[in-house]
């Protein structure tokens, strides 16, 4: 799949034997595995065909493909402006100006490819460029809505929690009431989370003062016979990070709130209830917890 999905790719990106890059193209679709596991997969490589069909001159079979590849990836800029282009090819231009504005508004995306089309078209439609910001401002906060709010969406009281920092000074939950709280889990063995915490770090020294508390919340295996505090104090004096570090060697709150993966990131209102559940690292991470900070800090 990959190797006629490469070969597809490069030949369009070329400009060169069309015919030749839709037999790759139909080739790399037989391939790709099934399972919902793979939807991503499909919609990328039903991108490339529907591409490929455009190039051939069949609009009609290219939108066929481009609209099966943005249901399976509803988020993928590439399959959105190629379905733009398919539609205007068809002299479909509303459609056209729909999926162009689609691409533009994608969350957390900068591919502007859409852009030239789109102007051409709302000029060609209204006149001028009058009320298209606004549409794609519209659209890319009902993304942001979807994709970093309520698809991480999790409601329920916040379990207390009295705990220590790495110098032993008791803490607890109950400390912070009225703030926004950022609680992040995490162990200096977990790989997701040493590429994690520099964001978590960014995004506490940004925050500070303005009501919003990042709370660390440490766990840490065995090494050796050496005391975890050692183990977590070393690694975050060594990354220079100064956000608070609170110790839950013994998994009392990690149990509480049901960690299944590290790291877990999350949000607490100011009212005490968890709003937020970020599991892993994903790109653009820091950009969807912001986005969450100021929903409620708003």
């Amino acid at each position: 799949m990959y190797f006629w999905g490469e070969s597809a790719k490069r030949l369009l990106q070329r400009n060169f034997e069309a015919p030749k890059a839709l037999e790759y193209a139909r080739r790399a679709y037989s391939n790709v595995p099934d399972g919902e596991g793979y939807a991503p997969l499909r919609g990328a490589i039903l991108a490339l065909l529907g591409q490929a069909q455009l190039a051939n001159g069949n609009a009609d079979a290219a939108v066929s493909a481009l609209k099966s590849a943005v249901s399976a990836s509803p988020d993928s800029q590439a399959a959105l402006f190629q379905l733009g282009r398919a539609y205007e090819r068809l002299k479909k231009n509303d459609l056209a100006i729909n999926a162009y504005v689609r691409s533009l508004a994608v969350y957390m995306k900068s591919d502007t490819s859409a852009a030239a089309p789109l102007r051409a078209l709302w000029i060609k439609k209204h006149g001028s460029l009058a009320g298209m910001d606004s549409r794609i401002d519209e659209m890319r906060s009902g993304a942001r809505k979807r994709i970093a709010l309520d698809g991480r969406r999790e409601v329920r009281p916040a379990p207390a929690w009295a705990l220590q920092d790495l110098d032993g000074k008791a803490v607890a939950l109950d400390n912070f009431k009225g703030k926004v709280i950022v609680m992040d889990f995490w162990g200096s063995w977990c790989g997701p989370c040493r590429a994690e915490l520099p964001v978590f770090q960014a995004m506490y020294e940004s925050y500070r003062g303005k009501g919003v508390v990042f709370l660390g919340m440490n766990y840490e295996r065995p090494v050796g016979d050496r005391d975890l505090k050692d183990v977590a104090r070393e690694f975050v004096t060594k990354n220079k990070y100064t956000f608070p570090v609170i110790v839950d060697h013994e998994h009392v709150a990690a149990d509480a709130y049901g960690i299944s993966g590290f790291p877990t990131v999350f949000l607490i209102d100011k009212t005490g209830t968890i709003r937020y559940k970020n599991v892993g690292v994903t790109d653009g991470i820091e950009t969807i917890i912001r986005d969450q900070i100021e929903s409620l800090l708003n």
